[in-house]
């Protein structure tokens, strides 16, 4: 005879372990630490990248088109503008990501203490049963 108990818990652990389980369980092998010191690497780079795209934009606009008629500032205020600028989304971009990756490794956390209580429940289930 079939036990319902045993069918809901493996459907519980095989659903989870197909769906969201597998990023859980990469993310996982890492410490919070080594996860957290990665993903605000990989953000440093992608954010620095973004905004050094997006001063060579604006400075774009401090060049003429040939025409001579190309708006002319100082080149040291431009320089300290595009600072004050790269700093500006570096700090807010990375507090954001640093928010992002802590509350994403903690829901995981969570999310793998009720996979490994489920686990648990299961195991004694089966050694209470004496069944496979």
């Amino acid at each position: 005879m079939i036990d319902a108990k045993k069918v809901r818990l493996m459907t519980k652990i095989a659903v989870y372990e197909e769906g969201i389980g597998r990023e859980d369980l990469a993310i996982n092998k890492n410490t919070r630490r080594t996860y957290m010191t990665v993903q605000m690497a990989k953000s440093f780079l992608c954010l620095s990248l973004a905004a050094f795209l997006l001063i060579l934009l604006y400075s774009f606009r401090y060049f003429s088109s040939g025409s001579g008629t190309g708006v002319t500032a100082d080149p040291r205020q431009i320089l300290i503008r595009a600072l004050a600028f790269y700093l500006a989304v570096l700090a807010v971009g990375m507090i954001m990501c640093w928010r992002y990756y802590r509350k994403r490794y903690n829901d995981m956390l969570s999310r793998m203490k009720q996979y490994d209580r489920n686990l648990s429940r299961l195991s004694r289930h089966i050694a209470e049963t004496g069944k496979d």
